[in-house]
C-alpha cells in the first residue's frame, strides 16, 4: 500500500523460509534467492554458516543496482520483516559498541520485563559464546545477524559514497570513512538504546520519526 500510494515499484526479496511461496507463478515482482530456510540459534551457535553472510549482502547489493541501470532510481528504500530482528540488531549493536544487553535490549513485538529480561539474557549468552571483536563486523553478522539485516547491510558496505539514512535497526560499518553526514532516524535518541548508539558512533545529528514497535522497522533509503 504504501510503494502504491508514491507511485513506486516495489521488489521483494525472499532471503529464506520455512515454507514454500504458496503463489504460483510467482509474481515478477518477488524475487526468490533463498540463502537457507533459517538462521540459526545464535545463543547456541553461528546465526549464518560462512558462506551464507557473502549470499545475503550480494542480494541486497543487486537488488539496489537493478533499481539504479534498470529504472534510473536516485531514492532507494530497503525495509525488512523478518520476525526476531530487534534481537539480531541489538546483538549486534551488544557486539559492534561494545555494550551490556541490559543497557540496548527492547521489547520488539514482546512488551513487558520478562520478555525484555529474556531477551537481554539470550543476547548476553549469544556474545559471551562468540566473543566477537568489535573491528570484525562480518564476524558479527555471521555470528548473530540475520539474512534481511546482512542483506540490507550489502549496498551500505558496497558503494558508501551513495550515501544512506538508516532506522533503528543496526547494520554494521563500512570499511572506509563515511562521505557526508549521516541522520539516523528511529523512534528517538531515548529509546531502546538508540541513544547510546548515536553517542558511541559519532552520529552528528538525530531526526526522530514515529515507527512502530516490532521487528518491521522503519525504512532505511539509500541515496546514489
Amino acid at each position: 500500500m504504501l510503494a502504491e500510494a508514491l507511485a513506486a515499484d516495489l521488489e521483494l526479496i525472499v532471503l529464506g523460509t520455512l515454507g514454500e511461496i504458496a503463489c504460483d507463478p510467482v509474481p515478477p515482482s518477488v524475487r526468490l534467492v533463498g540463502v537457507a530456510p533459517s538462521t540459526k540459534d545464535s545463543s547456541r551457535e553461528p546465526a549464518m554458516s560462512s558462506a551464507e553472510p557473502d549470499a545475503c549482502l550480494a542480494a541486497g547489493r543487486a537488488a539496489v543496482e537493478r533499481a539504479i541501470d534498470n529504472q534510473g532510481c536516485r531514492l532507494v528504500i530497503g525495509g525488512e520483516m523478518g520476525i526476531g530482528n530487534s534481537t539480531a540488531a541489538m546483538a549486534l549493536a551488544c557486539a559492534l559498541l561494545g555494550r551490556p544487553a541490559s543497557e540496548l535490549a527492547g521489547p520488539g513485538t514482546s512488551p513487558g520485563a520478562a520478555s525484555i529480561a529474556h531477551k537481554a539474557a539470550l543476547i548476553e549468552r549469544a556474545l559471551h559464546l562468540h566473543r566477537i571483536a568489535p573491528d570484525t563486523p562480518l564476524e558479527a553478522l555471521r555470528c548473530v545477524g540475520g539474512f534481511e539485516i546482512t542483506a540490507l547491510t550489502g549496498p551500505i558496505w558496497a558503494r558508501p559514497s551513495w550515501g544512506f539514512r538508516c532506522s533503528s535497526t543496526v547494520s554494521p560499518p563500512p570499511a572506509r570513512p563515511w562521505p557526508r553526514p549521516v541522520s539516523f532516524p528511529g523512534r528517538g535518541p531515548g529509546v531502546f538504546g538508540v541513544g547510546c548508539g548515536i553517542r558511541c558512533v559519532g552520529l552528528r545529528r538525530v531526526q526522530p520519526c514515529p515507527c512502530p514497535s516490532g521487528s518491521a522497522h522503519a525504512p532505511n533509503p539509500t541515496y546514489p
